[in-house]
């Protein structure tokens, strides 16, 4: 089971989507559509969500990454997806921000007797995984009434995106799947790895933290899309601010061990499916994106020249305009 260096690269991914995030910049680019927000119970959990863009929009739910909230710095793109006829629904995963955290279980199993024990045909030891969370997902579309939709993830959500796809193929109008892999083991990672694996002890600090994240998500910004740092540290500190729990990344990244490799299942994909990957990303690089493509049938795949593992501001525009034709066509209009 060649699955060991997944896990050491996602510990480390925090922070996958980024936009400005500081109060001036949340203001700007706030949007203007109706905006609902709040915390369910689905699934056995409570979800905190928000959904944006007219009733009568193109349903899209967005699913973030290891770590990630809702709160990403996704409010650029959300507008841009709104303004281009979606109503979007973005949300906490478990174990980040608002949702249920699964704290009780403290810190996961190391990752050898992880894999000792499935190899060993037993169950899982791990908390909860990537099925679990794409479950997650369509609980919450059932407790808001959204019997089909555009599936649109990244990095970590870009698996739990295909997970749904794959599992629940009815409840999917389309799948956008974004700075993500098929976690194939012959696949080589990027060159970001080495640099995020050198920080393996936990911070000592809320400020040593903090510090630890900004770097990292440095480290995997594109060549021409740089965040301003002062603005990345806001948005970082207004995030960990949502969630404290010091094993909830590590947990989250357990539960795509047991799911690691899905060539299997994406082959079973049958929805139009967009891959976009951007030409710089350090963890990612294109050829994991190429290797979807080559999985999952009829898949399209969509370069962005200078992009990273994140999504920029200067870059909400040109992607929702990929995500509107490809929705378009999915659902059979111009």
């Amino acid at each position: 089971m060649k699955v060991p260096h997944i896990a050491l690269l996602l510990a480390f991914s925090f922070t996958l989507f980024a936009c400005k995030g500081d109060a001036a910049d949340r203001q700007n680019n706030a949007v203007s559509a109706p905006h609902k927000s709040g915390i369910i119970h689905a699934n056995g959990i409570d979800i905190a969500y928000q959904i944006d863009g007219p009733v009568d929009g193109m349903p899209l739910v967005f699913i973030v990454g290891l770590g990630g909230q809702m709160s990403n710095g996704l409010d650029a793109t959300t507008a841009a997806l709104v303004e281009r006829g979606f109503r979007v629904v973005r949300f906490d995963n478990r174990d980040a921000g608002r949702s249920t955290h699964f704290s009780s279980a403290g810190a996961p199993p190391p990752l050898p007797d992880v894999i000792a024990t499935m190899q060993a045909g037993q169950k899982s030891p791990v908390a909860y995984t990537i099925l679990d969370m794409a479950r997650d997902t369509i609980g919450l579309m059932d407790a808001l009434g959204i019997q089909k939709a555009h599936i649109v993830g990244g990095s970590m959500g870009g698996m739990i995106a295909q997970t749904l796809v794959a599992n629940f193929p009815d409840r999917a109008i389309s799948l956008t799947s974004v700075s993500s892999t098929s976690v194939n083991p012959a696949i080589p990672y990027g060159p970001a790895l080495a640099g995020m694996m050198s920080a393996t002890t936990p911070a000592k600090t809320p400020q040593e933290q903090l510090d630890r994240q900004v770097a990292q998500f440095q480290a995997i910004e594109g060549s021409q899309y740089k965040e301003d740092p002062a603005i990345l540290r806001a948005r970082i500190r207004a995030q960990m601010s949502r969630s404290d729990d010091a094993f909830a990344n590590a947990r989250q990244n357990m539960a795509i061990i047991p799911y690691a490799d899905r060539r299997a299942w994406l082959k079973t994909i049958k929805v139009p499916t967009l891959v976009i990957q951007g030409t710089d990303d350090p963890l990612y690089p294109p050829a994991h994106a190429q290797d979807q493509v080559a999985n999952i049938p009829g898949a399209k795949l969509e370069l962005i020249a200078g992009m990273g593992h994140t999504l920029p501001d200067a870059l909400a525009g040109q992607f929702a305009d990929l995500v509107a034709v490809h929705a378009r066509a999915a659902e059979g209009k111009p």
